[in-house]
C-alpha cells in the first residue's frame, strides 16, 4: 500500500504492517508550472509503485488526483490486472473549472474521498459529482506533542504579549491589518509579505515575520497570549493547521467562522468565532481573551482536552488504513 503522505502523519505510519510511504515534492522555491510539473511526476511515480499493491492514499494534494485517476484508469484496462482502490484525504479544490468533463472522468476513479473540511463534501457533489456515499468527514490530526528545542525560539518577537497569526493560503490579512489599531497588544503576523495587506506601511502594532520552519513557527505560536485564525469564507482550500496547532497546544483563538474553522471549534467553548469581514467583532474578540484572563484559560483548556479526544494521530491513521484495506 504506498502512500504519498504528509509530514504531520507520516510518523505514525512507520512500522505499519504493509504501508509503503512516499514524500512529494515541496512548492517552496518553485514556479507554479515548475511547480505543477513536479506534481504531477509525483503522480506517477506513486501510480507505478502501486501496480502490486492494494491502495494507493494521496494525502494533501490537488490536480495530483487528475493525474492518477486518468493513469489507473488506463492500467486498469490491462489483462489480470488487479484494481488498485483509490483513497484521496484532503483534495485541494482547484481554483478553475476548466476541462470539468475531463476532470470528472478522472476524479471517477476515485473510490473513497475523505475530507478535512465537512463543506468540501458539497464542494465535491456540486462541482464534479461526487455522490455523497463517497465522502467521509475525518478531522485534520494534531501534530504530536515534540520536545521543545530552545534554538527554535531564537527569533521569537520578544517576551511581551502577542497575538499570533500565520500561513498564507486564503488569510484574510486585510481583516486583521483593519482590526489592529483597536487591538491592545502586538499582533505577529508569520506569511510571506508578497500580499498587498502586508505591505508596509503597517499599524505600528503589527510586526511580520517570514515564515520559517514549522518546529520554530510552533514555539513562536506557544510564546504568544492568543492565537488568531482569519481566514476568507471560500470553498477552497483553507487548512486549519494552524488551527489545530493552536487547540493541541492550548492556546485562546479567536477564528472566522468559515469551512476551514467551523468543524473545529465551538464558539465560547473551545474558541471564539466572529462573522468573516468583521474587523470590529475580530478586534473585540482578541480584546476579550487579552484581558480576561479566566476566559482565555477555559477556552485554552477546553481546547487542549478536545484536541485530545478528536485530533488523535493514531485514530487518523487507522481510519485512513482501514478505509484503504476496505474491500480489497
Amino acid at each position: 500500500m504506498p502512500w504519498s503522505v504528509d509530514p504531520v502523519t507520516a510518523a505514525g505510519l512507520q512500522g505499519r504492517a504493509g504501508v509503503e510511504v512516499m514524500r512529494g515534492r515541496l512548492d517552496f522555491g518553485r514556479g507554479r508550472w515548475r511547480a505543477s510539473a513536479g506534481h504531477a511526476v509525483d503522480a506517477v511515480r506513486a501510480v507505478l509503485r502501486a501496480r502490486r499493491a492494494d491502495a494507493l492514499v494521496l494525502m494533501t494534494v490537488g490536480d495530483e488526483v487528475l493525474v492518477a485517476g486518468l493513469l489507473l484508469r488506463a492500467l486498469d484496462v490491462l489483462p489480470r490486472r488487479r484494481r488498485a482502490r483509490l483513497v484521496v484525504v484532503d483534495f485541494l479544490l482547484p481554483r478553475s473549472t476548466a476541462g470539468r468533463r475531463l476532470r470528472r472522468f478522472a476524479l471517477g476513479r476515485v473510490d473513497r474521498w475523505l475530507c478535512i473540511r465537512s463543506g468540501d463534501r458539497e464542494t465535491l457533489a456540486r462541482t464534479f459529482d461526487v455522490t455523497p456515499t463517497r465522502t467521509t468527514f475525518l478531522p485534520f490530526p494534531a501534530p504530536p506533542p515534540t520536545v521543545d528545542d530552545p534554538r527554535a525560539a531564537t527569533d521569537a518577537p520578544g517576551d511581551a504579549p502577542y497575538v499570533y497569526a500565520a500561513g498564507n493560503a486564503h488569510r484574510d490579512w486585510p481583516l486583521l491589518v483593519a482590526a489592529a489599531p483597536k487591538v491592545r497588544s502586538r499582533i505577529v503576523i508569520m506569511a510571506d509579505g508578497g500580499h498587498p495587506a502586508l505591505r508596509d506601511p503597517l499599524p505600528d502594532n503589527v510586526f511580520r515575520m517570514d515564515m520559517v520552519a514549522p518546529a520554530a513557527a510552533r514555539e513562536i505560536m506557544r510564546a504568544a497570549t492568543v492565537v488568531a485564525v482569519p481566514l476568507i469564507d471560500t470553498h477552497l482550500p483553507a487548512g486549519p493547521l494552524v488551527l489545530v496547532d493552536a487547540l493541541a497546544a492550548g492556546k485562546p483563538v479567536v477564528a472566522t467562522d468559515v469551512n476551514g474553522t467551523r468543524d473545529y471549534v465551538v464558539d465560547g467553548e473551545t474558541a471564539l468565532t466572529v462573522a468573516p469581514g468583521d474587523h470590529d467583532g475580530l478586534a473585540d474578540a482578541l480584546n476579550r481573551l487579552l484581558e480576561d484572563h479566566s476566559l482565555a484559560h477555559r477556552l485554552a483548556d477546553n481546547a487542549r482536552q478536545w484536541a485530545i479526544s478528536h485530533l488523535g494521530t493514531s485514530a487518523f491513521v487507522d481510519t485512513v488504513l482501514e478505509e484503504a484495506r476496505r474491500h480489497t
